[in-house]
Parts: C-alpha cells; sequence; structure tokens
C-alpha cells in the first residue's frame, strides 16, 4: 500500500510536484544601470514605451549584423516594461517636484546645457539656464506667504476726562 499526498477540501489524491529545473541567467549590477541608463536616454529623447521596445530591438538586429554585442539585452517584453518603469521613476526623482514630465524637462534642459557649455556657446548656456530656473518657479519676483496669520495686539485707549458739574 501506497501512502498518497490528499487534498483536505476535495478528498482526492494529489499529483506529485515535479520541480522545475532551469538556469537563469543572472545580470551583473553594471549590466543592469547600462540597460536603465540607456532606457531612460530614450525616455529623455521624448520616446514612449512601444517605440523604446522597437528601437532596442533595432539595435539588437543592427548588432547582429555587424557581430557586436548591444548592451545584453536579451530580454521580455516585461523586463523591458519594468526597466521602462523604473526608468521613469528615476527621471521623476531628480527633480524635487516628482512629476515625470517635469523631471524629463529637467534632464534634458541639463544634457542641452552641458552639451552648449562644452562647444562654448555661453550665451546659449545662460538661455538655458534662464528657461530652466522658470520650469522649476526659481525666477518669480513675488513673495508668497502660505499659512495662518496669528496677530495678537494690545490696544490702549485713554479718553479725556471728563469735567464734572454738578447741577
Amino acid at each position: 500500500m501506497t501512502k498518497e499526498n490528499i487534498n483536505i477540501t476535495t478528498a482526492k489524491p494529489t499529483k506529485p510536484v515535479k520541480k522545475r529545473i532551469r538556469e537563469y541567467r543572472v545580470a551583473s549590477d553594471i549590466l543592469k544601470k547600462e540597460r536603465l541608463e540607456y532606457i531612460i536616454f530614450l525616455l529623455t529623447q521624448g520616446l514612449q514605451a512601444p517605440a523604446i521596445k522597437k528601437e532596442i530591438a533595432k539595435q539588437i538586429a543592427k548588432a547582429k549584423l555587424e557581430e557586436r554585442k548591444f548592451i545584453d539585452f536579451d530580454l521580455t517584453e516585461r523586463q523591458i516594461e519594468n526597466y521602462i518603469h523604473e526608468g521613469r521613476e528615476l527621471i521623476s526623482k531628480t527633480c524635487r517636484d516628482p512629476e515625470y514630465y517635469v523631471g524629463r524637462s529637467v534632464r534634458r534642459y541639463d544634457d542641452l546645457y552641458g552639451k552648449l557649455y562644452k562647444l562654448t556657446d555661453f550665451k546659449g548656456a545662460a538661455s538655458v539656464n534662464e528657461k530652466l530656473e522658470n520650469l522649476l518657479g526659481l525666477s518669480k519676483k513675488e513673495l508668497r506667504v502660505t499659512g495662518e496669520l496669528d496677530i495678537r495686539t494690545e490696544i490702549t485707549v485713554e479718553l479725556p476726562k471728563r469735567e464734572t458739574t454738578k447741577d
């Protein structure tokens, strides 16, 4: 008589579970950073997720023709989507305002500023810096104070003395 495992809810014998044996390649931290930087670069260029997937497929095909390696993007679509999501989160954290588009704009202005500065186009770099300040609201000339205002004062009023007359 063999001893079988029985499912408590159905009272039927269960089948033995076969363990899957697979070898997974684990990407190094350096490789993950390279992939993420490339995704962030594509995001800052304005590409959306479907266009990024096409661009990666195109670069992989081009690399195979030239017999070279392209950042080892041997990934599933879901893994690429995870990298895109992580890239969007990192872009949104580059600025104090956590919105994605503000962070992306800041990153673009930083890249453009660096390129203009290297070309010694200081006038253009100053213009980009001014636009960045406007975007972040650093160049506003008005001051807004928000919050509760609690003013407590003591007012002393002295009234002139009346002359009292007896009638």
